[in-house]
């Protein structure tokens, strides 16, 4: 089974690929194609250091070889699931985007960043990681059993929302060297 178009299709001259980042706890990226079909996800590396391991991320999105790229907006956050997020953890998150804006960039990807709030109204989910797992459930059911078989995989679901958020609602920005 094909996995579904987007809804009133691509922006008008859509990336032949575009990713789509969410760089929280459990962070994933998503790559779809200019029409909304999910090409493939996953979660980022870690190295044995409990980092993002940079270079295994930028080799496996260089063979990917996406046009554009929409990350989700970290602004700032106190609490995840109900609880409060000490400094350390706040500074281990802003670590994490830094290190996924700095692989796009050096990969020269252009890409823009989305609010989370913004992204989740124009989907229709919640706060509530479930709903985006039945959403993209429905929109991509052929990987229903494979990407997004587990909750834990609420990460590689988000990511998803957010690369179709992006094909749509693009302001693409190219860093300049």
């Amino acid at each position: 089974m094909r996995s579904r178009r987007l809804r009133g299709g691509p922006a008008r001259d859509a990336p032949d690929r575009h990713l789509g980042v969410d760089p929280g706890l459990h962070g994933a990226w998503a790559l779809l194609d200019g029409h909304g079909l999910l090409l493939v996800a996953g979660d980022f590396p870690i190295g044995a250091d409990g980092e993002i391991d940079v270079v295994r991320l930028a080799d496996t999105w260089r063979d990917l070889a996406p046009q554009a790229a929409t990350v989700e907006l970290v602004g700032q956050i106190t609490r995840i699931k109900g609880r409060a997020m000490g400094i350390s953890g706040r500074f281990n998150f802003g670590r994490r985007y830094g290190a996924v804006l700095a692989v796009l960039d050096l990969l020269a990807i252009p890409r823009d960043s989305v609010d989370p709030t913004l992204w989740k109204a124009r989907t229709g989910v919640s706060a509530d990681k479930k709903t985006s797992l039945n959403l993209v459930r429905r929109l991509w059911p052929a990987h229903a059993p494979t990407i997004f078989r587990l909750i834990k995989h609420e990460g590689r679901a988000e990511a998803a929302l957010i690369g179709r958020y992006g094909l749509t609602h693009r302001n693409l920005r190219r860093r300049a060297y």
